[in-house]
């Protein structure tokens, strides 16, 4: 049985509204989906904006490593949870190269200094440091090669980063 003129039209028409309706479907996901991501991205990059630190100096002695952050930006750096500090070294044990990552939870922060001031901290604290200021953030190392160079890499949880190679020795 042939279909009529009529009925070949409507399921024609049926199919191009389909059609119309799932483009505009995937289409308006899709919009959200790039308008999702754009504030994401925005978000994210507010919160670095402003954001720079510099690792000033580092010092090793009685297994204890120490650096020296500095926020050199227009905006605090929070040195809380998600921190990391990740170091490359020789070991002083089995001359072998060592990677070591280092959460926030191993970590003292020793001392904050405030222009001339320097306050003494020597806690596991989280610590706002305002633009322009240090602290000194200490960790246990025990077996660091003072002969041959060591990397490190101190990681804020936002992306931010500073990175310095030092020979201890």
């Amino acid at each position: 049985m042939a279909l009529s003129t009529a009925a070949v039209a409507a399921i024609i028409a049926l199919l191009v509204v389909g059609s119309i309706a799932m483009f505009i479907l995937v289409f308006s996901t899709s919009i959200n989906y790039v308008y999702t991501v754009a504030q994401t991205s925005v978000r994210n990059i507010e919160k670095v904006i402003g954001v720079k630190l510099s690792i000033e100096s580092i010092t090793y002695s009685n297994s204890v490593l120490c650096m020296n952050i500095s926020s050199d930006g227009s905006k605090s750096l929070v040195i809380a949870q998600g921190v990391l500090t990740l170091l490359d070294y020789i070991s002083s044990v089995t001359g072998n190269r060592r990677i070591v990552l280092i959460p926030f939870d191993r970590m003292v922060v020793s001392r904050l200094f405030i222009g001339n001031r320097t306050v003494i901290i020597n806690e596991r604290t989280a610590i706002e440091v305002l633009p322009g200021a240090k602290v000194e953030v200490c960790m246990n190392v025990s077996d660091v090669d003072v002969a041959n160079p060591l990397i490190a890499v101190f990681s804020l949880p936002i992306g931010v980063k500073a990175t310095k190679v030092v020979y201890l020795g």
